[in-house]
């Protein structure tokens, strides 16, 4: 059976960790298949697994609470990967960090958002390119997903279209022809994690809170379309 691999970029909160599983259980959750179709690669081991891409039919990357301009140890070996993934044409879609690391691996510019963090349910509008896109056509032209992140892509890597903007992120979601998708916001998220990282993360009061929160199921669903495309292109 050909597999799914999940990049596993970094571990949420430990405390939220033991509630509700980490980034990859997360994204797992939204796809609505069996665990047994993923395999998981922890690019923050120092001792990296050797995966079998022939093996591999879909890749996704998870988020972090690492920074890509911070260059962590391991960044090197998950853009060479990466890199390796779009050359094989394996369908690749980033999440947040995720989503930074695949604009700076092929020669966008990723820095601290100078709008400041984003965070909570955001609107997502989609530009006039979404509309022919083979997973951003099956949304609506605007729709509410979580936000967590302080940087941003500045600039997207060439050749790359943008696909979405927020209030505060001109490039929320991005195609890279032929086979690549980023999505700064998190589809993966459900509102017990936003709120957990409101709380703990962004500090927003317990008053507040349900500003930030509101109904993201289309956002949520990128992550089934990602897959059902892939796997029955």
């Amino acid at each position: 059976m050909n597999k799914i691999l999940i990049l596993k970029t970094g571990s949420t909160f430990p405390e939220l960790k033991r509630q509700k599983g980490d980034f990859e259980d997360w994204i797992m959750a939204r796809s609505s298949l069996p665990q047994s179709r993923f395999q998981i690669c922890n690019l923050e081991e120092k001792v990296l697994h050797k995966v079998d891409l022939q093996t591999i039919k879909a890749a996704l990357i998870t988020g972090s609470h690492a920074m890509v301009t911070e260059r962590p140890v391991w960044l090197k070996k998950a853009i060479s990967l990466i890199k390796e993934i779009r050359a094989r044409s394996i369908p690749l879609m980033g999440i947040c960090f995720g989503h930074q690391l695949i604009a700076a691996a092929f020669g966008g510019k990723v820095a601290d958002n100078p709008r400041g963090a984003e965070y909570g349910a955001v609107e997502i509008r989609l530009s006039a390119k979404a509309r022919t896109d083979r997973l951003f056509s099956e949304l609506p032209h605007h729709f509410n997903a979580f936000m967590s992140h302080r940087q941003t892509v500045m600039q997207l890597p060439p050749g790359a279209v943008r696909l979405a903007q927020s209030p505060d992120d001109h490039h929320a979601a991005f195609f890279l022809p032929p086979n690549i998708w980023g999505v700064q916001f998190h589809p993966e998220f459900d509102e017990p994690i936003m709120r957990f990282y409101l709380t703990r993360h962004f500090k927003v009061p317990p008053g507040r809170l349900n500003l930030y929160l509101k109904d993201t199921a289309r956002a949520s669903s990128i992550i089934r379309f990602f897959l059902s495309a892939s796997l029955n292109p």
